[in-house]
């Protein structure tokens, strides 16, 4: 088995380890169709955050995509109700249109999404889930968190237009300070108000601390719902050992439109950008007419390729032979070598780019050890 994980590259081993942990935990796989009909993905744009969606015609003539998002499909098919939730976990490929090189990609993705009644002990589990997650990639890792409430009604106490709010968000998901007051004041703020707003959007740090300074800058009850909500999450997280990764970070951003509640971004030490993405959506289920609470996260396997090379590839033995007084023999050799826990290459001459400790000959119907192994 260890030779066989010494083989598989940082995102196989992810999700093959993570696959074990959902599972273990009562979550089933999802599985899906590469496409979907096309009217699915138009009609929750916003969802996606883009409009360019790869698209064909089947044979009757219906429009079909090939899948930008597995989420969507979950939540179109499921079968939870308050009483009875769905816990599901996907490893798909998505395709989607990079901004970056400016052409579509297929993107590996995991993820899980538990959907029905979503109270403080279920937001908790898939918390401690993306803890797990993310900690089984690389141990120094970084789990924000915020809830979407806190700076809804941040915005409701200042009676913000809709064009301000865009603005204002924009500068608080860029964490920039400067514009940020200079927006408030230029939507009628005063110079200390605005200083307020700056105070209270940027909070971020250990759950304990920002909590406790959060409470105290709640002005409505909306704000105080979101900490209350925040509070009861993290003391149930507390008692695990990765708590200590949280952080809970006011800026993060997400689409008020379909994301409601606790929100949550992950980072990991070797990649620049967030490996790990969720939250609360129950807005997006209410499209579906569907009154379910759902929370989940989709982990980003693509971005861990690069930043996460694949060890060299090793085996204990190199077995030469020369083509001739093989077969049956040579296959006996493989097969004692197989049972005995050991791995090797068997070709004609010396391997090239992997690495291995002894070399031996097949030749007269045996293995003899290479004098220049």
């Amino acid at each position: 088995m260890k030779f066989y994980l010494d083989m598989l590259k940082k995102d196989e081993k992810v999700s093959l380890s993570l696959r074990g942990l959902y599972e273990k935990c009562g979550y089933k796989k999802y599985r899906m169709s590469r496409f979907e009909e096309f009217s699915l993905y138009a009609e929750n744009k916003n969802f996606l955050g883009t409009e360019r969606i790869l698209t064909f015609n089947d044979i009757d003539g219906k429009l079909l995509a090939l899948k930008p998002d597995v989420t969507l499909s979950i939540v179109k098919n499921t079968k939870a109700t308050r009483q009875n939730a769905e816990k599901f976990y996907y490893i798909e490929n998505v395709y989607r249109f990079s901004q970056q090189s400016k052409a579509f990609k297929e993107i590996s993705q995991m993820g899980l999404e538990l959907l029905g009644d979503i109270g403080a002990f279920e937001t908790a589990e898939v918390v401690l889930l993306a803890l797990r997650s993310l900690n089984e990639i690389d141990s120094e890792f970084v789990l924000d968190i915020s809830h979407t409430g806190f700076l809804q009604g941040l915005f409701e106490f200042f009676k913000f237009p809709a064009s301000a709010v865009a603005e204002i968000t924009e500068c608080i998901g860029a964490k920039n300070p400067h514009d940020l007051t200079a927006v408030c004041m230029k939507h009628g703020l005063s110079e200390a108000d605005a200083a307020a707003v700056k105070e209270t959007a940027l909070l971020s740090g250990s759950a304990a601390e920002v909590l406790k300074v959060a409470k105290k800058l709640c002005k409505n009850q909306r704000m105080k719902t979101a900490v209350k909500e925040l509070s009861e999450c993290t003391d149930i997280v507390r008692a695990d050992t990765l708590f200590k990764n949280i952080r809970i970070d006011f800026s993060i951003i997400n689409d008020i439109g379909y994301y409601g509640g606790l929100i949550f971004k992950g980072y990991v030490a070797k990649v620049p950008r967030h490996v790990l993405s969720g939250g609360r959506y129950d807005n997006l289920l209410k499209r579906f007419s569907n009154d379910l609470g759902a929370i989940g996260f989709a982990l980003y396997l693509d971005e861990l390729a690069g930043a996460y090379p694949s060890e060299p590839f090793s085996v204990d033995v190199v077995i030469l032979y020369d083509g001739t007084d093989a077969g049956a023999k040579l296959y006996k050799e493989a097969a004692k070598l197989l049972d005995a826990g050991k791995s090797f290459w068997i070709g004609k001459e010396l391997p090239r780019d992997i690495i291995y400790k002894r070399v031996y000959k097949f030749a007269d119907g045996r293995l003899k050890e290479a004098n220049d192994a």
